[in-house]
């Protein structure tokens, strides 16, 4: 039997240890970023006549890193920046109402724990009304708490990962009527060297589904299929600064709502999403 060198051993340990790494938020004090976030999203709707939506909007906003925490999380607070948008229906420019003025050097304070996962936010609910929303309810505070918990903690492993492994994990939550399920898996593809940081990358794929149990009792006999949710992207991890450096997303559904009852006939409408989300996050030195 070939015995190895001891230095071969220690080289290959060490390119084995290189490899394993843990995507994990650090919270140094007084760090601050630029996150700047653009969406495009297009809906339509068959029902005899179709329409098209198309809605683009971009924004940015500054986050702080006030204190860490003795257990290892951090408290980091959010200042919303500027904000555009633009809406047009079946080609037409549509007039979109803006919140922007309102809610622009508004803060929210996160408070994460060592697992990057958010304990609790404060100032949503100011937000949320400045922002013009009506009929908030406490679900309409606790839906948008989900999706800002699983847009951090939630896509991160709990563990130390090695390119080629997997992880996943799940999300439900309520946009106005409407329940939406998604089940996201994450794969580290490689971890390289830009500008002189190790960055991770994640691929990410996510099937999912859309219900209306959020309609009143007296909307008569409604049901929704789900006819394709597809869920891709592509997650950069800074592994030296301990924090995301750039997200991309991309959602395509398509569901029918079937509505009847209360003496009405039966019906069915054709409902489709196409929406794309980017977002960087910038160190401000």
């Amino acid at each position: 039997m070939r015995v190895l060198p001891v230095s071969a051993l220690a080289a290959f340990a060490c390119l084995t240890s290189a490899q394993t790494v843990r995507l994990q938020l650090k919270f140094p004090a007084g760090e601050t970023q630029r996150v700047t976030t653009a969406m495009s999203m297009k809906t339509t709707t068959e029902a005899g006549q179709s329409f098209e939506m198309l809605l683009n909007q971009s924004g940015n906003s500054m986050m702080k890193v006030l204190r860490a925490t003795p257990q290892g999380g951090g408290v980091v607070r959010m200042t919303i920046g500027d904000e555009k948008t633009s809406m047009t229906l079946n080609g037409r420019a549509m007039t979109v109402p803006s919140t922007a003025t309102a809610t622009k050097g508004m803060s929210l304070t996160f408070e994460f724990l060592p697992n990057g996962r958010i304990s609790n936010i404060t100032g949503l609910d100011e937000l949320l009304k400045k922002s013009g929303q009506t009929g908030l309810t406490p679900a309409t505070g606790q839906s948008m708490r989900d999706m800002m918990n699983f847009s951090y903690g939630g896509i991160l492993p709990d563990h130390p990962v090695r390119p080629g492994d997997k992880w996943s994990g799940d999300m439900s939550f309520n946009q106005g009527p409407m329940d939406i399920q998604v089940h996201l898996t994450s794969k580290l593809l490689r971890v390289e060297n830009r500008s002189g940081h190790r960055m991770a990358v994640v691929g990410m794929t996510g099937t999912g589904s859309i219900g209306a149990s959020g309609l009143p009792s007296n909307a008569g006999s409604m049901n929704m299929k789900t006819d394709k949710f597809d869920l891709t992207g592509t997650l950069l991890f800074d592994l030296n600064r301990g924090w995301f450096s750039k997200s991309s997303m991309k959602l395509k559904i398509h569901a029918h709502v079937n509505a009847g009852g209360q003496g009405q006939p039966a019906k069915s409408v054709g409902i489709g999403m196409d929406m794309s989300v980017d977002t960087d996050y910038t160190p401000v030195r």
